[in-house]
């Protein structure tokens, strides 16, 4: 499997990792996706550092931006970077810490707004994501897509 990789987004949080983990641990190269540059840099070493013989790239990345998925893309491509396995686990895990946001927990408590960049991370950016490198694998006849769903969608924090 040395050039099989797999691309993981939200790959600075808490899971992210674990699945990285064990795609390196059976041979596969990495690509790990998360929006917050800072995280993924510490788990991307911490990565390198556990699996040498691994080839590990991270990028900073919005995946609710179709046209910077797109440009990734392109990137990888020019790369000759083939996507075989993608691992949607890209989420927003919101605080409901009534000192800082003011939050009871209660519904008419929570904003909109922060309701819609749930959405927008979780359903449209995986579709983004699924759309765009599940292309990729279609072309090839080829390809698995993992979408990471969190207990919290059934068990309120």
């Amino acid at each position: 499997m040395s050039k099989k990789f797999a691309l993981i987004t939200g790959a600075g949080g808490l899971l992210g990792p674990e699945h990285a983990s064990a795609l390196a641990e059976i041979g596969f190269n990495l690509i790990l996706l998360d929006v917050n540059k800072k995280k993924l840099i510490q788990k991307t070493k911490v990565l390198k550092k556990n699996f040498p013989n691994i080839e590990i790239y991270s990028f900073s990345c919005d995946i609710t931006s179709e046209p910077k998925i797109k440009k990734l893309s392109h990137l990888l491509k020019k790369k000759k970077f083939s996507i075989d396995v993608l691992i949607n686990n890209a989420d927003v895990n919101p605080k409901m810490d009534k000192k800082i946001n003011f939050y009871t927990g209660r519904i008419e408590d929570y904003r909109i707004k922060d309701l819609k960049k749930e959405l927008d991370v979780g359903l449209v950016g995986t579709f983004i994501c699924c759309k765009i490198f599940g292309s990729q694998m279609s072309r090839k006849n080829y390809g698995i897509i993992i979408n990471i769903v969190s207990d919290l969608g059934l068990l309120a924090p």
